[in-house]
Order: structure tokens, then C-alpha cells, then sequence
């Protein structure tokens, strides 16, 4: 049997403002659901782990559209601040048959044909 390769080390990413690893650490320790802050003081929760997320965003009583995002309605959001992409119309955004429609747009994608075309830049 051969030796598998040595991998080369890579150094962690840099993590991000708002998910500093002590924090995420933090978090997991709390459970599969957590409270957070949010940019401009909105209250959230983390669903963390593999399991957590796929089953809360499978949920039927999860809604992903803004027009159930509170703090956007109540104008609690900063002008350009992060939590603004949450209020644009797409995929990730909608809700129910709307979801459906556009996920099964993007699907293509993901297919073995799909991914073989990936690295084709067009240009225009």
C-alpha cells in the first residue's frame, strides 16, 4: 500500500468580524441554537453545527423573506451596513414556491455538467 502524500499546512482563515473562533467556541458550548448579537444591536441566534443549520432552514415555520425581518421593517438596519444583504430579493431570500423556483435555476449548477463548465470565464 503507498504512502499517501504529505499534505502542506495552511494557516487558518482569518476569521471575520462578527465570528472570531473564541466566539464561535463560545457558541458551540452553548448548543445547537444560540443567542447572538447582530450588527446595530439586532438580537439573533447562531445554528451551528452540520445537522442544526440544514434542519432549521428545512423547517416550515422558518421564514427567509424580509418582509419578516423585524428590524428591517422597524428601520433599525444601518444604511449600507452588512444585514442589508438580507433584504435582497434572490435564492436565499425567499420563501415557499418563490424558493423553489429560483433554487431550481441555480441547481443546474451543481451538477457533475455543471461543475465541469465552471472554470469558463466569459467575457463581454
Amino acid at each position: 500500500m503507498a504512502t499517501p502524500p504529505a499534505r502542506t499546512p495552511h494557516p487558518p482563515p482569518e476569521p471575520c468580524r462578527w465570528f472570531p473562533r473564541a466566539d464561535n467556541a463560545r457558541l458551540l458550548g452553548q448548543g445547537a441554537v444560540a443567542p447572538m448579537e447582530l450588527p446595530d444591536g439586532v438580537e439573533g441566534v447562531a445554528v451551528l453545527g452540520h445537522e442544526g443549520p440544514k434542519e432549521f432552514l428545512q423547517h416550515p415555520e422558518v421564514a427567509k423573506s424580509a418582509r419578516h425581518f423585524t428590524a428591517l421593517r422597524e428601520g433599525r438596519i444601518t444604511e449600507g451596513g452588512p444585514l442589508l444583504t438580507f433584504a435582497l430579493p434572490g435564492m436565499t431570500t425567499a420563501d415557499g414556491a418563490d424558493h423553489r423556483r429560483l433554487r431550481s435555476l441555480a441547481a443546474r449548477a451543481f451538477t457533475p455538467a455543471g461543475w465541469r463548465n465552471s472554470g469558463r470565464v466569459e467575457r463581454s
